[in-house]
């Protein structure tokens, strides 16, 4: 379900499209790569993402992150801890925006479906439009809607009662660093192959096909009307 709104008044949470399992509602945007191995380790049948997701946070908490492998945005809310957590994929091929105030948050794979909310007003954000104007795209956390942030790739989003956290979970250079893991160069090399595959997935939008829909001249033209 790409574009469909998860939202939470800090009181209620709802989410398209999602699956509730015990105390956790999950909603997966995307694919896992991974699949056979998080099975084996999880001692899973099934082949829904928002299963192996749900039970990968049940076992591991909120670092299971660190064993997924794919593209995806990935929303977990937590009932029993009344917390709420977003992922994006180490590649950002799966886009995640976000909007939040003091009462209210929401996030969607698709700009247009946060502004079909009342809660969000159509205005154009003038300090992202340099970077718009100059690069294509903007370089920054930031988006060209004032009010509407998207959380950057390889990063995770904490909400709870007490705090607003934004996490980044892997880099590049880390990724690198293989020999200190304990990694083999064979294991590190099929680890690199997977993130690559995101880019060449038939399933996935090229670039051209998210910056028309995300941030490039189509979406400016849809503001306006």
């Amino acid at each position: 379900m790409v574009g469909g709104v998860s939202a939470y008044d800090y009181h209620n949470f709802k989410s398209d499209d999602s699956l509730i399992k015990e105390f956790l509602i999950v909603r997966v945007e995307g694919r896992l790569f991974n699949i056979e191995t998080l099975q084996n380790e999880l001692d899973l049948i099934s082949n829904s993402n928002e299963e192996i997701v749900a039970a990968a946070y049940t076992k591991w908490g909120k670092h299971f992150i660190d064993q997924i492998e794919g593209t995806f945005f990935i929303v977990i809310f937590d009932q029993e801890k009344r917390e709420l957590l977003l992922y994006r994929d180490k590649m950002g091929v799966v886009p995640c925006y976000y909007f939040k105030t003091d009462h209210f948050f929401a996030c969607s794979t698709s700009i247009q479906s946060l502004l079909q909310l009342d809660e969000v007003d159509r205005v154009l954000n003038v300090s992202a439009l340099g970077s718009y104007i100059s690069y294509g795209h903007v370089h920054s956390s930031e988006t060209l809607i004032k009010g509407v942030s998207q959380l950057l790739p390889a990063h995770y989003l904490i909400l709870n009662d007490e705090e607003f956290t934004i996490v980044p979970y892997w880099s590049i250079t880390s990724h690198y660093d293989y020999i200190s893991e304990g990694r083999t160069r064979e294991q590190h090399t099929f680890h690199l192959d997977q993130l690559l595959e995101g880019f060449n997935s038939e399933n996935s939008p090229t670039l051209l096909e998210q910056s028309e829909t995300t941030g490039g001249n189509s979406f400016m033209k849809w503001i306006a009307e």
